[in-house]
């Protein structure tokens, strides 16, 4: 049998063919020597395909329409009113506020933000609206968190009924045979620190003649620029007393102009490779294939956009060089914000920079600016929007925000409950020394200290209590086991003490259930977490243990309802997060959703009962209600004076 070469399409070799695979109408599976492999289509493929995409197209325009005119009926399946147009794969079915949002992205041209509340189907709602034009908004690029990319995989392909690939590793390849590629916030980082996004827009042609170089952005050049040189170059020529080209020995200058006929090369697209080669190195394949699927991308999604909230951040400008790149972009968070009003921009600027194009001038038109009592006095900080009903209406175009209670009054409420425990008299001693070294440290240090080091020192005051609470939290925890058949998840901030934790309650059953030792299951941080959790569903571990921030956003957990969360966090929303919105989500069947709270008493945990659950810091619940919040008050001042007033008391004793 002949060996055949051909030039691969990845790498530009010309290299052996292994394997020629014959599909039909699709065209031809192409399988080279250099691993690579694509299908490529022949011209009756391709006119089948223009010819399927039209039909498409058609069909799409018509679904819109029915989605437009259709009411809710009652669904037999899922045992409620459903939108019953659109359905998955699977069978699912839209809920008629996922239809509204729906829709509006789809007036909106996908440039779009979906602010819905925690569990409400974000994703659902951008998928459908890609499914509705797929012929203008695929191929599509789906940005994430790395423990969410599983998820995003299942529900691509669940909804819009098309493969994806996901991308773990920056020296991964991304196939074009994909229309979606799923990739983590981290990876469009080194990506862009790898090869630059702006760069990848720019062709660089060179003359052969020449060697004049002329850059294309964004296909400026014309056709003809790309193939002729036709650089004019002018030559003044000039004789004193020797003799000329003319023959004579006299004083003259002839200016003459030429014209380059060189061709104009692609110039690859580095000069030398990864290793010295020329322009061969894997770096350089990758950086052509992702210049391929940059190139093609049409709608790029960025979950969580909260992520991206500060301006000034590496990763952010990453993800907006991206997103400027593509005519559709669709952030989702369902906390947009979490802190002051500021952070809106980066998502706005994304979706619509013609209306917020400067960081300033967005806080300057939009954003309070007043005092606010810290730990060192009174200073001027951004807060609140100025007016939150104009807002909403300004926004109200490109951008939606429902709660839970809004669209579905019928899901369970959150109960918490909190534990009370007194510390045993080891560590009562050692935290109330800290409370003492606290306040000393506090009335002596000056107002920079404070600024830069008062989260830390009262982060040591909550870590102790954390490890101080380890076996009440595991009482609660075996109490709760054995009265109940149901699973429990315990939310945790340090390592250790999730390490302590785990331990402890491992120990206790392999001792004491030693024919079913795996009843505690600990969530990784890795990109196995969606199996892990599958896992933990349907198997016979009965307690999970998570990280309150990595796990507190793109994880469900509505097919259980209790939870128990060890220690507290310094924003509301991260609690929210992490207790509310992962269980209080579509699909959840239990009458009412439990959180307990252990409060070791005397300690860092009262005041948090006190201030946390007192104060409505939410940005958020200014859009909801359109009444602007009270920011005159900050949460950690307060802690850190009470704390310190408490320890000159007993400095005193």
């Amino acid at each position: 049998m002949a060996i055949t070469k051909k030039v691969c399409q990845y790498c530009n070799k010309t290299t052996d063919l292994t394997s020629e695979i014959d599909l039909g109408a699709s065209g031809k599976l192409l399988v080279f020597a250099c691993s690579h492999s694509y299908i490529e289509e022949t011209l009756t493929a391709k006119a089948a395909q223009q010819s399927e995409s039209t039909s498409l197209l058609e069909r799409q325009e018509s679904l819109l329409s029915q989605l437009e005119k259709a009411v809710p009926e009652y669904c037999e399946t899922h045992q409620r009113n459903c939108i019953k147009i659109v359905e998955s794969h699977t069978g699912k079915h839209l809920f008629s506020y996922q239809r509204d949002g729906i829709i509006r992205a789809v007036r909106a041209n996908g440039k779009f933000i979906f602010a819905d509340e925690m569990g409400l189907g974000k994703t659902v709602q951008g998928l459908v609206t890609i499914f509705l034009n797929m012929n203008e908004m695929l191929p599509a690029i789906f940005i994430c968190k790395s423990i969410a990319k599983t998820n995003w995989l299942w529900e691509t392909m669940d909804w819009l009924k098309v493969p994806a690939q996901v991308i773990y590793s920056s020296s991964e390849t991304p196939w074009d045979m994909f229309k979606v590629h799923i990739l983590s916030y981290d990876m469009v980082n080194r990506l862009d620190k790898m090869f630059k996004f702006s760069d990848l827009v720019i062709d660089i042609y060179k003359c052969n003649k020449c060697n004049r170089e002329v850059e294309d952005k964004n296909g400026k050049l014309t056709e003809e620029e790309k193939q002729t040189c036709g650089n004019r170059t002018t030559i003044t020529h000039q004789a004193s007393n020797l003799k000329c080209e003319c023959g004579e020995f006299h004083l003259h200058s002839d200016i003459k102009t030429t014209i380059c006929d060189g061709k104009m090369i692609l110039k690859p697209l580095t000069s030398s490779g990864l290793f010295g080669g020329i322009g061969n190195s894997l770096k350089d394949e990758n950086k052509n294939a992702w210049r391929k699927i940059i190139d093609r991308c049409k709608t790029i999604i960025p979950d969580e956009s909260h992520l991206i909230k500060n301006p000034e951040a590496q990763r952010t400008k990453a993800v907006k060089t991206l997103c400027s790149m593509v005519p559709h972009v669709m952030p989702m968070s369902g906390t947009l914000i979490k802190n002051n009003a500021t952070e809106y921009f980066t998502s706005l600027n994304i979706v619509k920079p013609e209306k917020f194009w400067r960081y300033n001038n967005f806080c300057y038109n939009h954003v309070r600016y007043e005092f606010v009592k810290t730990a060192i006095g009174w200073s001027q900080k951004f807060t609140g929007l100025k007016d939150p009903e104009g807002f909403k209406e300004l926004t109200k175009d490109f951008m939606i925000r429902r709660t839970t209670d809004e669209v579905l009054p019928d899901l369970p409420k959150l109960f918490k409950q909190q534990k009370y425990v007194e510390l045993d008299e080891k560590f009562r001693e050692i935290y109330d020394e800290s409370e003492k070294d606290f306040a000393k440290w506090f009335d002596s240090a000056s107002s920079l200290e404070i600024r830069t080091n008062l989260l830390a020192q009262l982060a040591l005051l909550r870590h102790q209590t954390s490890l101080a609470k380890v076996d009440f939290t595991i009482d609660l925890a075996l109490e709760f086991i054995m009265s109940t058949p149901r699973k429990l998840a315990i939310f945790t901030h340090h390592i250790d003490t999730r390490e302590l934790l785990a331990e402890r309650m491992i120990q206790f059953f392999r001792e004491t259930s030693p024919d079913n030792p795996d009843m505690v299951t600990i969530l990784t941080k890795g990109e196995g977490v969606q199996e892990e959790i599958e896992k933990f569903k349907t198997g016979d571990s009965r307690i999970i243990i998570l990280s309150t921030l990595s796990h507190g956003e793109s994880i469900n957990l509505q097919f259980m309802s209790d939870s128990l969360l060890h220690e507290r966090q310094w924003n509301p929303a991260n609690e929210d997060q992490a207790i509310s919105g992962r269980f209080r989500r579509i699909g959840q069947e239990a009458e009412h959703i439990s959180c307990m709270i252990p409060i070791a008493l005397g300690t860092i945990d009262e005041y948090f009962v006190q201030l946390v659950d007192g104060i409505k810091r939410s940005v958020v619940q200014e859009i909801d209600t359109g009444i602007a919040g009270d920011y005159n008050s900050s949460f950690v001042a307060e802690l850190a004076e009470k704390i310190a007033a408490k320890g000159r008391e007993k400095w005193k004793l």
